[in-house]
């Protein structure tokens, strides 16, 4: 068969459509746009191993979480393990247990004062490390726990090592992955009493999971039906994954220049608008795109970008080489340094931490219509800020 009906084959399977339904699903914490929210998963997990939440889960989370770190499934990557009867002592329903968030900035820290245990978590979705990260924390629960029995947990979607560890620290380092984490909420579905919102919380928390950080068992049997059966259409479909990827995304770009020229999606007449983009690929054939967007009053070389790449994001920016012609007196704010990895670009902008706040999305090829929506309501607001401080600089 050729190409284009070996592909057909395989969209007529019925594991193809039951797979796309899958992918499909109505997913709340992607609505919500915190699907890659650390801060938020830390606040999920820390409910969880409280033995006294209202989710009436009692200790049942947080033993077997404690239990995982015996699982063949948990890496030990650094340091000597705690006693497997040390961790099984306080796996108990009549244990008492203190749970912390941000304490010394590890994300969640667990103690057992009676057993002289604590087990620190560093949760990582999509961010990297800070210089000695994880070597700060075993230090800190060395500093904040003497005579105490230590272990750091490095969680992850796929759970990947750190770089910052300590490895000749005595605190030993676990390396866990949130297909356990989803394993763990599965079970304890079966936990007596436990709250009927709940319950329904950890379906959704799991399918989340799965969804967006490590796929599930169900996908991957899917996946592996439908490669067997379609080898040449799978392999076809991933051979012109880059080419999908860039269609989409000059696709999606297209579309919304056409319409920032005949609507006033920023909330000002089109016809005051200026539209200039930007194309190219890297190395390794990932499409970058960007359109820049000013008014026509706007000082020469002010612009808000709306741009895909690595990231899906918007920033207000003036290159230092337009800057030049101001000789000291723009009439905007300005950051005090260039925008990260854009070198001679400034932010137009009093706000701080652009260099993460630009973000609307981490992985930007998996931008949706919902996503775009978000960048050009960012962009809005930041054209509407640009219009106020120029009002206010005419004023004074």
């Amino acid at each position: 068969m050729s190409s284009p009906e070996v592909v057909e084959t395989l969209m007529q399977d019925p594991a193809f459509a039951e797979l796309a339904d899958f992918t499909h699903q109505f997913e709340p914490f992607r609505a919500m746009g915190i699907h890659s929210k650390e801060l938020v998963h830390s606040r999920i997990l820390a409910t969880f191993l409280n033995r006294a939440g209202l989710h009436n889960l009692g200790p049942d989370f947080l033993n077997r979480f404690v239990m995982a770190l015996l699982q063949p499934q948990t890496r030990l990557f650094s340091g000597e393990a705690v006693d497997p009867g040390a961790l099984l002592a306080v796996a108990k329903s009549n244990v008492h247990s203190q749970v912390y968030r941000e304490l010394n900035c590890i994300d969640l820290v667990i103690v057992f004062p009676a057993h002289q245990l604590v087990i620190g978590i560093e949760n990582k979705l999509d961010a990297g490390e800070q210089e000695k990260q994880v070597a700060r924390y075993q230090a800190t629960l060395c500093e904040r726990f003497p005579g105490f029995k230590q272990a750091m947990v490095f969680l992850s979607p796929n759970g990947r090592v750190p770089k910052t560890a300590n490895t000749q620290d005595g605190v030993p380092v676990y390396c866990m992955d949130y297909g356990q984490i989803a394993e763990i909420c599965r079970a304890c579905k079966r936990s007596p009493g436990l709250a009927a919102n709940a319950a329904v919380f950890i379906d959704q928390f799991v399918n989340h999971i799965e969804l967006h950080m490590t796929g599930s068992t169900r996908t991957q049997a899917l996946c592996w039906e439908l490669f067997s059966k379609n080898e040449a259409a799978y392999k076809e479909i991933v051979r012109q994954y880059d080419s999908c990827i860039e269609r989409k995304v000059v696709g999606a770009f297209v579309d919304l220049e056409e319409r920032l020229g005949k609507e006033p999606v920023l909330g000002v007449d089109p016809d005051q608008l200026q539209v200039e983009r930007e194309r190219s690929k890297d190395d390794k054939a990932v499409i970058f795109y960007s359109l820049h967007i000013r008014l026509l009053h706007w000082p020469t070389g002010v612009w808000v970008k709306i741009y895909k790449h690595n990231w899906l994001g918007v920033f207000p920016f003036i290159r230092e080489s337009d800057l030049v012609a101001f000789a000291g007196g723009f009439p905007l704010p300005l950051s005090a340094e260039s925008a990260k990895h854009w070198p001679g670009v400034r932010y137009v902008s009093s706000r701080l931490g652009l260099d993460e706040a630009r973000r609307v999305l981490t992985d930007g090829n998996d931008f949706t219509q919902d996503d775009l929506a978000i960048a050009l309501g960012v962009a809005s607001t930041y054209v509407q800020e640009i219009n106020a401080a120029l009002q206010d600089a005419a004023n004074r």
